[in-house]
């Protein structure tokens, strides 16, 4: 075992950098979209799901689930980002929880998975201009956790959802009409996957990693398991980088950390490292990216965190960004999904509540300035949530604090570690906190 180490729409509202003093370092805020006529969801009140990225002809674009549908904005220049399309999914309101993306060639697949809802494939070839939904049908499949395609060999893949009997596998020889070429069974019910050479990742909830070989139509081999790892929980989703036989796994379970696993022998598969924001006991990871040597996490209620995994055995915080107002609790609230596949080097985020978010990096990858990341915790308040006093701990002299509203808006500040926020209404504040050594960003809940 190698060593373990820790660490169109008509009513909607535009938010920038300047209007939200929210938790960061080293990652600044583009363009943010949140549309306050949508409806939330009954199980988690999010009005939005998942995010996947698409370029053309120099442009890019990003594509956002919502309880209505797809979202589609072009965000090339990103101060100037608008919504050029939305396409209407075949279930919408309340019941829609969760959507998936992918695209093909200039072909963008949509799922859901919930109701008696469809495969959506979507041309964008159009764009910025328009789409054209070229295929609707619940032939295929009716609902779907998470889709993932094998770009390398024109397949599809099936995760959860109905009807599904662990993984289904289409052919996209046709990309308009998609046809079932594989299928296996599993122990359990199949939550995500991801693909590549006709090598599958199947992340199985309670039971673990499972790998299978696809490569033989009709004769699916298992070729990896792994279970019984450290903070085993959930096993949510997971990435890989194939050319450096690294694979990112996070467990869907609160205070369980994201592992760095070393899969060069599937039959020996082991840990690098464990990967955590570190903020609370109730953190919780979703859904993470590998790119250029920097994982990007979808961290729930402390928004995204990208760290620097060119060492595996000790990977560093490059830059992170709390986009979430949600307070740490058993639940799921939070950034649900991250794509950094832009050639800008941006990225974007989607917050559950929040909507969505376009981001780059004040430093670049590499930079001398982009290893001095302090973690976001370094100074402490408590108690929190509190009524009245709040007492500031950071171990050295304190410089200053401020405390801002939600809507950014500075409302108290002082040169002292003790501050009385009884006369605010109830609420999410932001408190930053300077010494001569660091700078703090935390959130204070006012009961």
């Amino acid at each position: 075992m190698k060593k373990l180490i820790y660490i169109f729409v008509s009513v909607f509202s535009l938010s920038y950098l300047t209007s939200r003093a929210q938790p960061s370092n080293n990652i600044e805020l583009l363009f943010h979209w949140k549309d306050t006529s949508l409806v939330a969801s009954w199980a988690h009140d999010n009005t939005y799901n998942e995010v996947w990225g698409y370029e053309q002809a120099g442009r890019e674009y990003a594509i956002i689930g919502t309880t209505m549908g797809t979202h589609i904005f072009d965000i090339t220049d990103p101060v100037n980002s608008s919504e050029v399309s939305f396409i209407e999914g075949r279930v919408t309101g309340t019941p829609i929880i969760h959507r998936d993306y992918h695209t093909y060639q200039n072909y963008l697949y949509a799922v859901c998975d919930e109701g008696i809802s469809s495969l959506q494939i979507i041309d964008l070839s159009d764009l910025p201009t328009s789409t054209e939904v070229v295929y609707d049908s619940t032939d295929l499949l009716i609902r779907a956790h998470n889709i993932f395609i094998d770009t390398t060999h024109a397949k599809l893949y099936q995760a959860g959802g109905f009807p599904t009997i662990g993984v289904q596998v289409f052919s996209l020889q046709d990309p308009t009409y998609p046809t079932p070429i594989d299928s296996v069974w599993l122990p359990g019910t199949s939550h995500d996957l991801f693909v590549h050479d006709d090598t599958a990742y199947i992340n199985m909830g309670n039971a673990g990693l499972f790998i299978y070989d696809f490569s033989q139509i009709g004769s699916p081999q298992q070729i990896g398991l792994f279970d019984g790892y450290t903070d085993e929980g959930y096993n949510h989703s997971g990435w890989l980088d194939p050319e450096k036989d690294l694979y990112v796994m996070a467990d869907e379970t609160h205070g369980s950390r994201m592992k760095l696993l070393d899969v060069s022998d599937l039959d020996n598969i082991e840990e690098f490292s464990l990967m955590h924001s570190d903020i609370n006991a109730l953190s919780i990871s979703h859904n993470q990216i590998i790119k250029s040597g920097l994982v990007y996490n979808a961290h729930y209620h402390d928004g995204v965190y990208v760290y620097d995994i060119n060492d595996a055995e000790s990977p560093t915080l490059f830059g992170y960004y709390d986009t979430s107002n949600e307070p740490h609790a058993n639940n799921y609230r939070g950034a649900w999904g991250v794509y950094p596949y832009y050639n800008s080097g941006n990225f974007i985020v989607s917050d559950m509540q929040e909507g969505l978010f376009v981001f780059g990096f004040i430093n670049a990858p590499n930079s001398p300035l982009s290893q001095k990341i302090a973690r976001p915790n370094t100074i402490k308040v408590f108690p929190n949530p509190a009524k009245d006093l709040v007492q500031i701990d950071t171990g050295e002299p304190l410089t200053s604090y401020k405390l801002f509203d939600l809507n950014g808006s500075l409302v108290q500040s002082g040169i002292t570690k003790q501050f009385d926020i009884s006369h605010f209404s109830k609420g999410i504040y932001t408190l930053k906190v300077k010494t001569n050594q660091s700078t703090s960003v935390l959130k204070i809940i006012k009961q």
